[in-house]
């Protein structure tokens, strides 16, 4: 097993940071340790970051009418008793105080868009999105997650529900030289320029990849710009994509997998690429950082 190298951090002050972060909580939860919630705002004390949280239920369900069926959604309209709302603000400003972060409650939302697409339009302008992964039953966050993804055009960080906040001092980078790797690599910066160590992760079991694209040529990229890697070839051996990430992920003691997200649209569905489908129905139980 290669030895994984360390960062060179230089200057703190040349570091990109991330600047403004923004999770969603549900009131439901707030007086728990939401696992999105404690993960962002981890964060955002490491990157000396405001946090903004976006406080409202998705999981409210609607009878929506298809083809004669009554199918349940989340509903897009406005709560009627809105105390478990600011109890939830008061709750998470507290937290954010006792932890010296800079934090924003969002408790407004445009009800004319739905509970994905709220969140997404303000993820918009923020840097990243921390989001606590969600469970098959619960269709409201998955709308959530799945329009921060594909439609905002930031990066998210999916974080297993019952995950504990971690520093990211050692990453896998799932790398196979797509487009969503690449966007996924840069979008990760400010996370890879502070770890102790970096692992670049390719399952190459029938791939070869063109001079420029390999993982190798990747190492000396993330060296100009201050960050020692290390390359680990993979072999899937029966497993999928995710899970062989995120052994290699185990393996290599990380605490953040990197990796691009991938979609198409089949007749106007989401349909997911096979690691992704994997990693949004839980494969893994360390935070993972996707971009699209």
């Amino acid at each position: 097993m290669p030895v994984v190298g360390t960062v060179h951090t230089g200057d703190a002050m040349s570091q990109p940071s991330f600047h403004e972060i923004l999770v969603h909580v549900a009131p439901s939860v707030s007086r728990q340790n939401d696992a999105g919630f404690e993960q962002a705002l981890a964060l955002a004390g490491a990157h000396d970051a405001r946090l903004s949280a976006m406080i409202y239920e998705p999981e409210a369900l609607a009878p929506v009418t298809w083809s004669g069926i009554e199918i349940p959604l989340p509903a897009s309209l406005p709560p009627t008793d809105t105390r478990p709302i600011e109890i939830a603000a008061a709750a998470l400003a507290e937290k954010a105080a006792r932890a010296g972060v800079s934090f924003e409650a969002i408790t407004d939302r445009s009800y004319a868009y739905g509970v994905g697409e709220s969140f997404a339009d303000v993820a918009r302008v923020r840097d990243i999105a921390v989001l606590t992964l969600p469970t098959m039953r619960e269709v409201g966050r998955r709308f959530i997650v799945e329009a921060a993804l594909f439609h905002s055009g930031r990066p998210v960080i999916l974080v297993p529900r019952r995950a504990e906040p971690v520093a990211f001092q050692r990453v896998l980078i799932a790398w196979d030289a797509s487009r969503a790797s690449v966007r996924a690599l840069n979008d990760a910066m400010p996370i890879l320029a502070r770890a102790r160590s970096v692992t670049i992760a390719s399952v190459n079991d029938d791939k070869l990849f063109r001079p420029g694209q390999s993982a190798l040529e990747l190492t000396r990229h993330l060296a100009h710009a201050g960050v020692t890697a290390t390359f680990k070839d993979v072999k899937r051996q029966r497993r999928n994509v995710a899970a062989a990430l995120v052994d290699t992920a185990h393996d290599e003691g990380a605490s953040l997998i990197v990796m691009g997200a991938y979609a198409h649209s089949r007749l106007r569905d989401l349909v997911f690429g096979s690691a992704t489908r994997e990693i949004l129905k839980g494969a893994s139980d360390i935070p993972v950082l996707m971009s699209m």
